[in-house]
């Protein structure tokens, strides 16, 4: 199998990282009221834990407790209880985190809720993130994002973008499976090798921005174009994320590129718990991107399984054609015989009484005459029977010819034989080399060899 990337993205943006300013005693200070000898230098540098500490000491005592108003862009629950979510308004947003203590006393929230929160800022030693600490949340509606998500998936669904007869079903095995994804992103690698391990085929991969406001127009462009390079299916996808991240793929242009789209589409967005509205719009829905490489294709040891037992079948089916057509025509031969000796017995019995009928009359002549007759009638008779019951036996005879000469079986029992190599039938000697162990299968038997000469 060989893959085949075609670069549609053009270029990724940079990121930037930005750093503080400490001394050497964890003292947070502005460069400019240090003494030069107490500034931080290459030589006197602070440590990280102590940069971080400072800094979330000061952000805390500088800002205190704040109420903060916000749209949740993506909220998760930890195993220990702990609410991880996001906070965000249309130029900005902010991670946060509510303790499980006061998470039993809260009220549920879920992505698209719009909330009023009360807490403090703080930094997170672990990682150095900048986060919102939440003691206490209000409800206050539904947010921006949520209510423009609804209205679009609704004018899409009423447009009749997500009905089931619009859907195209998937081939049964693609001879060129088409990707629209990232190449550096796991959900491709993670599809090309299930592909390779259940049946390989050919990929043709389109790498496009799969987050971010490009991403959309990237994404049609590669829906698109890949289209036109003589792929059976196509498959959508990227791996897990926040709301945020999943934006493109609720995008409106991408949703009607899919439902232009002349060849089926599987949209495997996310994980199992994520939709989007490619899911509504595909032709199929992937749970994960493995899942989609997982529907694409079928198992090639399950094929070849199932091709075995069809070919067990087959040859059942005819060896019990054969039977029925032999007890057929030997049933009907016992019936002719049958039916012949009964005609002849018939002609006896008539032929008997005939001639005590003219056992009575003195006329021998006539008698003689009629007596003869009726002998020739016999002799014609018995001979016509004969000669239908050859033809019958003849045709019984080309009928067994024809049946057997349909028996793919009595190919082998002529001397033939069938050489495979790991399940593989071998045509031409060019298949095979010199150490190659083959297969061959004979009228009553397999034997297994080795190739020594070619």
């Amino acid at each position: 199998m060989y893959h085949e990337i075609f670069d549609f993205s053009g270029f990724l943006p940079s990121y930037i990282d930005s750093i503080g300013l400490y001394d050497r005693n964890s003292n947070f200070v502005e460069m400019t009221e240090l003494p030069l000898e107490q500034q931080s230098s290459r030589s006197r540098p602070w440590s990280v834990m102590a940069t971080v500490s400072i800094a979330d000491t000061l952000l805390g005592q500088s800002m205190g407790y704040l109420w903060i108003e916000g749209e949740v862009a993506s909220v998760s629950k930890a195993a220990s209880g702990h609410l991880y979510f996001t906070l965000k308004d249309k130029k900005a947003q902010l991670s946060a985190v509510m303790w499980s203590s006061h998470v039993q006393r809260s009220v549920n929230i879920e992505q698209g809720s719009f909330v009023c929160c009360y807490g403090k800022l703080g930094i997170y030693s672990g990682s150095g993130r900048f986060q919102y600490y939440v003691q206490q949340i209000i409800l206050a509606g539904v947010g921006t994002d949520a209510r423009m998500l609804a209205a679009l998936k609704k004018k899409l669904q009423d447009e009749g973008l997500f009905d089931q007869d619009r859907k195209k079903p998937l081939p049964f095995i693609p001879t060129r499976v088409g990707i629209v994804t990232s190449r550096v992103g796991a959900a491709l690698h993670d599809i090309v090798r299930i592909i390779s391990v259940r049946f390989p085929v050919p990929i043709l991969v389109a790498d496009t921005l799969v987050q971010g406001h490009e991403a959309p127009v990237q994404i049609v462009r590669s829906i698109n174009k890949i289209a036109t390079h003589d792929v059976d299916v196509i498959i959508l996808s990227r791996g897990g994320g926040s709301a945020e991240e999943l934006a493109a793929f609720n995008h409106e242009d991408v949703v009607r590129a899919i439902a232009d789209c002349k060849i089926p589409v599987i949209s495997a967005v996310g994980h199992e718990t994520d939709t989007s509205l490619t899911d509504y719009v595909a032709d199929h829905t992937a749970s994960t991107p493995s899942n989609a490489a997982e529907i694409v294709v079928p198992v090639q040891r399950d094929l070849y399984a199932l091709l075995c037992r069809e070919q067990d079948r087959l040859s059942s089916d005819i060896k019990h054609c054969f039977a029925e057509a032999r007890y057929g025509l030997e049933h009907r031969t016992t019936q002719i015989n049958y039916a012949i000796e009964k005609l002849i017995h018939h002609h006896s019995q008539r032929l008997n009484k005939q001639e005590k009928n003219l056992s009575g009359v003195d006329p021998m002549h006539r008698m003689k005459r009629v007596k003869a007759r009726l002998m020739q009638l016999s002799q014609r008779q018995t001979s016509a029977m004969a000669q239908k019951l050859y033809d019958q036996k003849t045709y019984f005879l080309q009928l067994a010819s024809r049946l057997d000469a349909m028996n793919p079986l009595d190919v082998l029992d002529r001397g033939y034989s069938i050489v495979t190599k790991k399940d593989t039938v071998i045509h031409q000697a060019s298949q095979l080399s010199k150490g190659d162990n083959i297969s061959i299968q004979v009228s009553q038997g397999k034997i297994e060899a080795t190739v020594r000469k070619i």
